[in-house]
């Protein structure tokens, strides 16, 4: 029952950005290595320059986004979680003007201050996904990529 109100504390809002800048990123590693590859000499070489649809299809390349996905949404909720707990989301129920357009257009969901969620099942929800977390950064290719991830999952967590 407070799965829905779990994965909008994920801030779905947020993926296509993330999946956008993971895109832009492997075009970027693509785009240098057809460059490096047109000034070398070999000619086989050059045939085998990957398309960018092909790299992005590419099962170790989608773990890398479902990974930047997962510190997204961990980072989200374990932020949420220590503002409900130290109150800086508490839920103002009398304001100056509570109903003025701009006091709402900066209001998000928070499940947590509201009392929607208990605490212990959110930190299950967190400690669960950053648990997936850590198994999915084992097949991101490459050491320094690995090492990015799993160090900005381990700085959110000691938020």
């Amino acid at each position: 029952t407070y799965l829905y109100a779990l994965f909008l504390m994920c801030r779905p809002s947020n993926f296509p950005i993330v999946a956008l800048f993971h895109v832009l990123g492997v075009h970027q590693a693509v785009q240098l290595w057809k460059t490096s590859v047109a000034t070398s000499t070999s000619s086989s070489l050059a045939l085998s320059c990957p398309s960018l649809k092909s790299v992005l299809l590419d099962p170790s390349i989608m773990m890398v986004l479902i990974s930047l996905l997962l510190v997204t949404s961990t980072s989200m909720i374990t932020n949420d979680y220590y503002d409900a707990r130290n109150g800086v989301d508490a839920v103002q129920i009398e304001g100056p003007d509570k109903n003025s357009p701009t006091q709402n257009q900066y209001d998000h969901y928070h499940p947590l201050a509201q009392g929607l969620i208990p605490f212990s099942i959110t930190k299950t929800f967190d400690s669960y996904l950053y648990a997936i977390l850590l198994l999915s950064s084992a097949l991101v290719p490459g050491v320094i990529s690995r090492l990015f991830i799993i160090g900005g999952a381990i700085i959110t967590y000691l938020y």
